[in-house]
């Protein structure tokens, strides 16, 4: 432990006390240290030295050092500035692909000057979009195979905090619809290489605080270099949304004024290009205000809409921080909380070791055009903005659309080029005399009937040598070829083939359905995979913003109600599991509630059969609520362990979804079918749709009625053997 001492002969030390040593010293202050013991009631005892001593200090009132490392709002705008055109410039090719792709996902897949050009010319403009259908493909393979965040014990972990953990992180997710915020994430990565779900905790609608899940559009968010998949190894993440000038005024009344001046800049100025380097100033109040937008910054406001871009900035900020330490008293400290004259006053102490650790917060900041809004340090240990990529090299991102744009346009060219041509090469149709008709009226009647079936013309004789019928030149069947081998190579580049429909025929089963379905998935695992990948980051997140505004009351609170829905399980047992009678005479007698002779009177009670005095029942009765109040404790003290991530559990998943878990009753009945040896209660612990409590009422059902068949069976059994010993028996008098 450490301490410091009062002042004398103008001078103090700071204390460092072995608990195994039983031994004490003082730091080296004025040529001299002194030793330290114990007494009796723990206090720490200064031994004289140099014709003086000191007195002990309680060890809170150890200096600690305030000094704060933010920058000015100067300093902080122009980072957070800086960070946000670096990687919205480092991503710009891939927010091109990201726009082109999800244009083309939509639809709207010709040039404005292409198409125009062709109205222009009568001629056929057709987009045939097989690119939506394919990404809908693997988006519905996702819908229908959603899973849930779940933590694992590791080995030697506890899975009663992670079972208890479960049920919150399902009760946040299903507040926040979160199943529908992931696959709109994975979606943007499909379409345009990247989407991103944020994780924060929302203090301001709620005094205790929300935790919620957003998805944040591809284009919304950016993120600085990073290699890991998940973004976990990014500096620095935002994302931004556009406001508009009242509604930045009403969210941050305080900087209201600042805005309004940076507007009315912006807006004189804002056909005047500007050197990047230039700087200008505007007095606001007693402050003066630096800008630096400049005219490529324009992305930053829509004048004419009086709109800003909203931008928030999370970075990482280092410390290097000293930990003090003694491994053999297992003692270990951060000095930060140490003031620079303590802190140099331990390293006079022998055996103490220093070493430097780099630590680091999430800062927050948000700023519009010059005017920095808001700044704070996060709630976070990590950026809770959360990347989902679908491809992702060498710092570019892509998903599956950019891929297939040319084969795309390719085969909406020569789809409106067949149109074309059969409206050019289809010129079938008669060249007619009037005079080949009897009078003006046949002709007429003929031009009006000709197309329909069975009609009657009246010609003159030899009327017919009038009539001539041009042939139209036949469809080429090289066009067709073209059009299908352009839509088979979309196919073929997207790696979404026929088999991820899952089409059967009556006697398909459902395991080659489900194999055929994977086999159609091949070249689409990473799609999976990131997102997994992503989503364990996320879990991680859930727990942390639980931890900060769930107590251990209102996480096992949170459990208790969810039992009261459906029974739950922890670590395989129930949540307050019902003791029986022995249990209950136990903890009578530990809490002191029955005296061994009186625990020896009732054992012996009941080993004759006999019956309990009936005040005596309801005492041991009352044991399950003691039994539930001690469990409820335990329970307590396992959720007040914080770092429950580095230690007990690990972030997983779990599948959920109804369509999964049907796949997987309908697999194992199958199974059972063919005749592999499958427990019906397995089928039934599988079946969806089913609540826990109707599951155990069915399986004991099936476990009775198994047992009353086989006690039927034993009994015919019984019967058979009993009739073959009387057969076997000697008639009287028969000599054996």
């Amino acid at each position: 432990m450490i301490a410091q001492t009062t002042e004398a002969d103008k001078h103090y030390h700071v204390i460092y006390y072995s608990e195994t040593d039983k031994a004490g010293i003082t730091s080296k202050d004025k040529g001299h240290v002194h030793l330290i013991q114990q007494d009796e009631q723990g206090n720490l005892l200064v031994a004289p030295a140099k014709d003086h001593t000191h007195e002990q200090l309680p060890l809170e009132e150890i200096e600690i050092d305030l000094s704060s490392d933010k920058l000015s709002e100067d300093d902080e705008h122009d980072v957070a500035h800086d960070l946000y055109t670096t990687a919205m410039e480092g991503d710009s090719d891939s927010y091109d692909y990201g726009k082109t792709s999800e244009e083309y996902y939509m639809g709207d897949q010709w040039s404005k000057a292409d198409r125009a050009k062709l109205e222009t010319d009568g001629r056929a403009c057709l987009t045939i979009n097989e690119i939506k259908a394919k990404i809908d493909m693997l988006s519905g393979h996702q819908r229908q195979n959603r899973s849930d965040i779940k933590l694992m014990p590791v080995e030697s972990g506890d899975s009663t905090v992670a079972d208890m953990y479960n049920f919150v992180i399902k009760n946040v997710c299903t507040q926040n619809d979160y199943d529908y915020e992931e696959t709109a994430g994975f979606d943007d990565a499909l379409i345009a290489g990247r989407g991103g779900i944020q994780i924060e905790i929302d203090s301001e609608n709620e005094i205790t605080g929300r935790i919620k899940a957003i998805q944040r559009a591809w284009d919304n968010v950016f993120f600085g270099q990073h290699k890991l998949l998940d973004g976990s190894d990014a500096e620095y993440a935002g994302m931004w949304e556009w406001k508009s000038l009242s509604q930045i005024k009403q969210l941050y009344p305080d900087k209201a004024d600042d805005v309004q001046i940076d507007y009315d800049i912006i807006s004189d100025n804002e056909a005047v290009p500007r050197d990047p380097s230039e700087y200008y100033n505007r007095q606001v109040g007693k402050r003066i205000l630096a800008s630096t937008i400049t005219s490529k910054d324009s992305d930053l406001f829509d004048l004419s809409e009086k709109q800003f871009r909203l931008v928030e900035v999370q970075r990482r900020v280092y410390k290097k921080t000293p930990i003090v330490m003694r491994a053999r008293d297992n003692f270990y400290i951060l000095a930060e909380s140490l003031s620079k004259a303590n802190l140099k006053k331990f390293k006079t102490i022998e055996n103490l070791l220093f070493i430097n650790s780099a630590s680091y917060k999430i800062r927050t900041v948000v700023f519009s055009g010059n005017v920095l809004l808001h700044r704070q340090d996060s709630l976070f240990s990590e950026i809770n903005i959360v990347p989902i990529y679908g491809n992702k090299r060498k710092g570019k991102w892509w998903g599956k659309v950019k891929e297939v744009i040319d084969p795309q346009d390719e085969l909406n060219k020569r789809h409106s080029q067949a149109v074309d041509i059969i409206n050019k090469m289809s010129s079938y149709g008669l060249g007619i005399s009037p005079d080949a008709f009897e009078s003006p009226k046949d002709y007429q009647e003929f031009l009006e009937n000709r197309m329909k079936p069975g009609f009657v013309a009246k010609l003159k004789a030899g009327g017919k040598n009038e009539i001539y019928e041009f042939q139209g030149v036949k469809y080429p069947n090289e066009v067709v070829a073209t059009s299908e081998m352009n839509s088979q190579k979309i196919s073929t580049i997207m790696n979404v083939h026929p088999e991820l429909m899952g089409a059967r025929g009556e006697a398909t089963s459902g395991v080659a359905i489900a194999q055929k379905i994977r086999q159609g998935l091949v070249g689409n695992e990473r799609y999976f995979d990131n997102l997994s990948l992503s989503k364990r980051r996320i879990g991680k997140l859930l727990v942390e913003a639980i931890q900060t505004i769930y107590s251990p009351e209102k996480i096992l609170r949170l459990t208790e109600q969810q039992d009261s829905i459906d029974p739950v399980e922890l670590s395989g047992q129930e949540l307050y599991p019902q003791i029986g009678m022995e249990e209950k005479i136990q903890l009578a007698q530990q809490q002191q509630l029955l005296t061994p002779q009186a625990v020896q009177d009732i054992v012996g009670t009941l080993q004759e059969g006999g019956e309990i005095d009936p005040e005596i029942q309801q005492l041991l009765d009352s044991m399950q609520l003691i039994a539930n109040q001690i469990r409820r404790d335990g329970l307590l003290r396992m959720l007040e362990n914080e770092d429950v991530l580095k230690y007990d559990v690990v972030v997983s998943e779990s599948p959920y979804s109804p369509t999964v878990m049907f796949s997987n009753f309908v697999l194992m009945k199958e199974l059972a079918q063919g005749g592999v040896a499958i427990p019906p209660q397995m089928l039934i612990d599988l079946m969806p749709n089913l609540t826990v409590n109707k599951k155990k009422e069915i399986n004991a059902a099936i476990t009775a009625q198994t047992q009353a068949q086989q006690q039927q069976d034993q009994a015919k059994i019984d019967s058979e053997v009993q009739k073959t010993l009387i057969a076997n028996q000697p008639e009287p008098g028969a000599q054996s």
